[in-house]
């Protein structure tokens, strides 16, 4: 709804008559797709690029139809023609950051080979879209986790470093920027990013669950289990935080509460939980009923 607003806004006497069909195809694409009706969204979006080849917005529009539908080399070919024609600097900084986010897309199912060579493909297009935009914070975040997947911890840190100077508000630099510190064995300095990024964002759930989660790490579940609670009185429907909690009781010897914080986990978690994190949280009760 968003982007039709946001389309039906833009159209105006000033544009030429490409342009105006160009939008309305647009916007027929746009409540195509909130009826979940994909070929006529992809079909209406089609229509509007080739109505105007130098609609930005059709380009993009186009390119989050095939990323949703997870196909990665049609959404990259729309994003790469959006990038060509867009005229705002800005906006294209924005179109090489969603390339960088395909190309990660791309790689994660692919050998390892392929998938370094598409994470450095990642990296430049991030680079492209700092350059155009050196605000673009998300992308500073994206291109450190690339970094820190390519076992670059230098190159990580100076953009989590970056990402938080641009915007301290973005509580994930703070968080990974920490967990980078924890895996090293920097425990002191993993505190201290988590302490900063807890001044800034202190009633942010992602915040208090990402600090969870490092305390937990570091075997600090005192201050984990402080913390995840915290998480769940900001955001009470955050499920994930459940995890963490009935894993922190879990290390600190708490039964009761760590059955049943992760039974109430795995009956909330949805598909779009991990595999892996329920598992996590199955094989943790099986070792507490074991233990009995």
């Amino acid at each position: 709804m968003q982007w039709l607003l946001f389309v039906l806004f833009v159209v105006g006497p000033a544009m030429g008559a490409d342009r105006i069909r160009s939008v309305g195809k647009l916007n027929a694409a746009v409540q195509a797709e909130a009826k979940n009706d994909m070929v006529a969204a992809v079909r209406a979006a089609k229509e509007a690029v080739e109505l105007d080849p130098t609609h930005g917005k059709a380009h993009a529009f186009m390119g989050q139809l095939y990323y949703k539908q997870q196909k990665y080399k049609d959404a990259a070919a729309a994003y790469e023609a959006g990038r060509k024609v867009e005229k705002s600097r800005v906006l294209a900084a924005d179109f090489s950051y969603r390339l960088g986010i395909v190309h990660i897309s791309m790689g994660a199912s692919l050998p390892l080979t392929e998938r370094r060579a598409l994470t450095l493909q990642a990296i430049a297009a991030y680079t492209d879209a700092i350059a155009g935009y050196p605000g673009h914070f998300n992308a500073h975040y994206r291109r450190a986790r690339a970094h820190d997947w390519l076992d670059d911890p230098d190159a990580a840190d100076a953009d989590y470093r970056q990402c938080i100077r641009v915007n301290p508000k973005y509580s994930a630099c703070f968080v990974d920027l920490a967990t980078l510190y924890a895996d090293f064995g920097f425990v002191t300095e993993a505190v201290a990013v988590i302490e900063a990024g807890l001044a800034a964002n202190d009633n942010d759930a992602d915040m208090r669950n990402g600090a969870g989660g490092m305390f937990l790490d570091i075997g600090r579940h005192a201050e984990a289990i402080v913390h995840f609670r915290e998480a769940l009185k900001i955001d009470p429907d955050m499920v994930e935080v459940l995890f963490g909690l009935g894993m922190a009781y879990a290390e600190a010897r708490d039964r009761d509460n760590a059955v049943r914080n992760l039974t109430e986990f795995l009956t909330k978690a949805g598909p779009e939980t991990p595999d892996g994190i329920k598992k996590a949280a199955r094989d943790a009760l099986a070792r507490m009923q074991d233990a009995l």
